[in-house]
């Protein structure tokens, strides 16, 4: 990871991001196995025989690749010394800067791959890139799904509504009677509008309060099982 992203990540729940090459960042579920102590800031750790300085432990939630199992992240440079470029296939995760399109981005990245592709055409024969959007890449299809859930939920909130409009209006009638009687002891349409709309009021912020908090639970859900059959190459 490089260093520039990690910024982009937000601060870990311990510790702080990569002070320099031999840092490394560590997963939660990895700090509760190693004791779970706050101590393991600082203590020192050995990836294929190169030792790093444990400098932060990352929030339960934090996950990278999206989708994906990684328990320690180290200091990656644009050109590492080490790169594999015999490798069949590298990911990247990129933010675009702000005004460029996906299409100029693929185009850019395929410039980027002729260049190193020019360096030594016998073994870079067959090597390219490709630049695509991370929501599609990670949950294809989903989009179209979550459109079709939005639709659904358009529809019968209007149905809903309607019932709720239908209700009142009968309220109304039936309090007919009531409302003439205020009239005429002197309450004016805008005393009459306030008590009907406070009465409204009241039933409606009981009914978005609860809709949110359904909503919230059940959008979780929905990415959960979506994540689960989705596999992010590595």
């Amino acid at each position: 990871m490089t260093p520039a992203l990690a910024r982009e990540l937000g601060p870990p729940l311990l510790g702080q991001w990569f002070a320099d090459d031999t840092s490394a960042v560590i997963s939660s579920a990895l700090w509760r196995r190693l004791g779970g102590g706050r101590d393991i800031i600082g203590s020192a750790i050995t990836l294929d025989a190169n030792r790093y300085t444990v400098t932060g432990v990352m929030p339960p939630a934090f996950q990278l690749p999206v989708n994906g199992i990684a328990e320690v992240w180290i200091p990656l440079g644009p050109s590492p010394n080490d790169a594999n470029r015999s490798s069949q296939s590298n990911f990247v995760y990129a933010r675009r800067k702000p005004g460029v399109s996906l299409e100029q981005a693929q185009a850019d990245v395929r410039r980027v791959a002729a260049i190193v592709a020019a360096t030594d055409p016998q073994r870079y024969r067959l090597y390219t890139a490709g630049a695509a959007e991370l929501r599609e890449r990670i949950n294809p299809g989903l989009r179209a799904t979550l459109l079709t859930l939005l639709g659904g939920a358009a529809l019968l909130l209007l149905i809903a509504c309607a019932n709720v409009a239908t209700l009142l209006l009968a309220r109304a009638v039936v309090r007919a009677r009531d409302t003439a009687i205020r009239v005429a002891l002197g309450a004016s349409r805008g005393q009459l509008a306030l008590r009907y709309f406070a009465e409204g009021a009241l039933v409606s912020v009981a009914g978005a309060a609860a809709g949110v908090g359904l909503s919230v639970i059940f959008v979780r859900q929905i990415l959960t099982a979506a994540s689960a059959f989705v596999r992010v190459p590595t």
